[in-house]
């Protein structure tokens, strides 16, 4: 019988624990059940709290991203060659998918922090939601300049946060829009919506520009980069 590793067996163990406990409070917060009402009706006061599970929540996701991109970058090759479609699966269901899910939690920690300014900063509605939107704006134009000329070659496929901006902005605009009388968080909010068509549509020009010009995995050897290859040039994480 074959030796296992009792460290490799524990981080196994934990993770599915781990796992296991996510899904289950996922399932009980869709359908509202007692336990999750109870448990917002309890700290639905305690808004800094939250914004920092909030924050949390999303340098997860980030980090999920992060592991996700450089195993596809060091792998790439090989699920090229002989996985395409895996390849492809794990770059749109996956990486955009949980791209998606980061944008969401990140505008809702942004949502959440307006609270925050409002009743823990003494700011006015108004001041705190421009303070916001004004992060917003600072984060989507940082990550557009960071993936698509610092960080092309471990993010080129992951094309959903604009879409989930534009949607999210949308939603907020619509609900707010006064257009008989725009206030100055209107204005921005139109701006804002503005610039993330501009940035989306840039971002699909020129991911489909470098696909076709500049195609991952022309110069590397696919037998070279197989897992075995590669896992015998790294260090073992478990010894």
């Amino acid at each position: 019988m074959a030796k296992h590793k009792t460290s490799l067996l524990i981080a196994i163990v934990l993770a599915l624990v781990f796992f296991i406990i996510t899904m289950v409070f996922t399932g009980l917060s869709g359908p509202g059940l007692l336990l999750v009402y109870l448990i917002s009706g309890i700290f639905r006061k305690l808004m800094s709290v939250a914004l920092a599970f909030l924050i949390l929540i999303a340098l997860s996701n980030y980090a999920l991203i992060f592991f996700s991109c450089h195993g596809l970058h060091i792998y790439g090759a090989w699920l090229n060659k002989y996985h395409k479609v895996d390849l492809w699966l794990h770059r749109v269901l996956i990486q955009n998918g949980i791209a998606i899910y980061a944008t969401w939690t990140t505008i809702a920690s942004l949502i959440n922090l307006t609270i925050v300014l409002d009743i823990n900063a003494n700011m006015s509605p108004a001041d705190a939601a421009t303070a916001s939107l004004s992060v917003l704006t600072v984060l989507l134009s940082v990550w557009f300049f960071l993936e698509n000329f610092v960080l092309d070659k471990y993010v080129r496929y992951i094309v959903t946060i604009y879409p989930a901006v534009i949607w999210a902005v949308s939603g907020v605009f619509t609900k707010n829009n006064n257009a008989a009388d725009p206030s100055r968080n209107n204005i921005f909010l139109s701006a804002l919506l503005a610039i993330a068509c501009i940035l989306c549509a840039g971002r699909f020009f020129l991911v489909i520009w470098r696909h076709i010009k500049n195609p991952f995995y022309e110069d590397l050897s696919p037998e070279r980069m197989s897992p075995m290859e590669i896992a015998k040039k790294q260090n073992k994480i478990f010894q």
